[in-house]
């Protein structure tokens, strides 16, 4: 469970720290951290004493094509903020696997609330040229008001390339 931003922002920096550390030429040539999204960019919300409501797993090989360029939902669900609750806090996990045939494919893992990206999609690296297997983690958070909500994942690739295994998360908290 997440206690606070800084465990949140904690988990999130390392990566974008190490590429600018150990490859600062890659660093300065690679695009901005985040991929420009079809739609609004919100805040995150602040997780502080809030408790769990409700947490959903998913996980499967998806084996999806992904045409160079696009945005492609690879799984959703349906939870409930209570009446109750006022607003509560969306957390959505995702731990993707992603191949391509181009060395300079870079890749975003796009978690979205009720069809608007939680918060931007962060770059996750390039797919190897070879055809395996790249891992990518996001983790982002948003605040909602009551009733039900469709969260969601979508993946994006600048070139062509294949979704495969991945595990979701979908927590719902209140204050």
């Amino acid at each position: 469970m997440i206690k606070s931003i800084s465990n949140l922002v904690a988990t999130a920096i390392p990566a974008a720290c190490a590429l600018a550390l150990f490859s600062p030429a890659l660093a300065a040539s690679a695009p901005s951290l985040f991929v420009v999204a079809p739609s609004g960019h919100h805040a995150p919300a602040a997780l502080g004493n809030e408790k769990i409501i409700s947490t959903v797993f998913h996980n499967d090989d998806s084996g999806v094509s992904i045409a160079a360029g696009t945005f492609v939902a690879i799984d959703s669900d349906v939870v409930n903020c209570p009446k109750t609750a006022g607003t509560c806090t969306i957390v959505i996990k995702v731990n993707a696997e992603m191949a391509g045939s181009a060395g300079t494919n870079q890749w975003a893992v796009c978690p979205t609330v009720d069809s608007t990206y939680a918060d931007g999609c962060p770059w996750q690296g390039e797919t190897p040229a070879d055809g395996f297997w790249t891992t990518g983690y996001e983790l982002q958070t948003m605040s909602v008001t009551p009733g039900k909500h469709t969260l969601g994942f979508q993946l994006y690739s600048a070139t062509a390339a294949t979704a495969g295994y991945y595990q979701v998360e979908y927590s719902v908290y209140k204050p």
